[in-house]
């Protein structure tokens, strides 16, 4: 049976597309998936492989170097909570993996936590992150003293940025496990991913696995996904307007259940999606 048998439009993304997709983006856009300080920077530009100023290897294609694009984007310096903002430390955070699986799974393994396997219509995220800390060397701790501001007339004084001599590492893996909420009447909303499960992989204490988990899935919730469905909502919405500027037809989601079960649909490693052209009326 053809897949527009009851929709006017059909389109998929297959699992292995997705993470071809994003193989490439990280070997192109390194600046997107590894975040550090000015320090770190200016070791990687003396020597981009400095297993001092990085937690795993920056793998880039040629062309990056070549055109002397960043392999970390920059961000300030953390500051230290009771130091009156006078004392920081570098850092650097890490997207070293990241995967995509579908139903009926099979990319990766889901952690026990998350009740194994992929059930119906959802999706997983493999995302592997890595962070490190500049800590100060052992001269800094004996010889340094913070500043006092005793006069609020005069400049505060500067801030200092601990010396290190290597970032002090970690590296976490974590499974998202999401599914994309139905269809709505536009194009708007008709891609909108939805968190069902936040995991961990061996992260001790229990307690702080916990917490972690409840602070990201807040993020999520509140803050990445919204504005990950307008981006996607960007992103298809734009090239179908396109199509039905040529027609006197708009074009809207196929609707649920009414003439297709699932939309966006999760099933045989991909997203499916289903849109109707509808006359616009004059």
């Amino acid at each position: 049976m053809p897949f527009t048998d009851h929709s006017d439009l059909y389109a998929a993304l297959h699992e292995e597309g997705m993470n071809l997709v994003v193989q490439h983006v990280m070997l192109q856009r390194p600046s997107l998936f590894n975040y550090g300080t000015p320090h770190i920077q200016e070791m990687l530009k003396r020597d981009p492989h400095d297993p001092n100023a990085l937690c795993k290897p920056i793998e880039v294609i040629k062309t990056v170097d070549d055109r002397q694009n960043p392999h970390i984007s920059v961000e300030d310096p953390f500051v230290l909570p009771g130091t009156d903002n006078l004392l920081a430390v570098d850092f650097l955070v890490q997207l070293t993996q990241l995967r995509f699986d579908f139903h009926p799974g099979g990319v990766f393994d889901l952690p026990p936590e998350l009740n194994p396997p992929l059930g119906e219509q959802h999706f997983a995220i493999l995302v592997q992150m890595c962070g490190g800390v500049g800590c100060p060397t052992r001269e800094f701790l004996e010889e340094f003293e913070l500043p006092e501001r005793d006069n609020k007339d005069r400049p505060p004084p500067e801030l200092t940025v601990v010396p290190f001599d290597k970032l002090e590492c970690f590296c976490l893996d974590l499974v998202l496990l999401g599914h994309f909420k139905p269809a709505g009447e536009t194009l708007e909303l008709l891609l909108r991913p939805d968190v069902d499960g936040i995991e961990f992989v061996d992260l001790k204490p229990e307690g702080l696995e916990t917490i972690l988990e409840c602070i990201l899935m807040l993020l999520l919730k509140v803050v990445v996904l919204p504005k990950l469905a307008k981006t996607l909502s960007k992103l298809l919405k734009s090239p179908l307007e396109d199509l039905g500027d040529f027609t006197s037809l708009t074009l809207v989601p196929t609707p649920t259940p009414a003439k297709v079960p699932w939309n966006p649909s999760i099933d045989a490693d991909q997203v499916k999606i289903f849109v109707d052209l509808e006359e616009v009326p004059e």
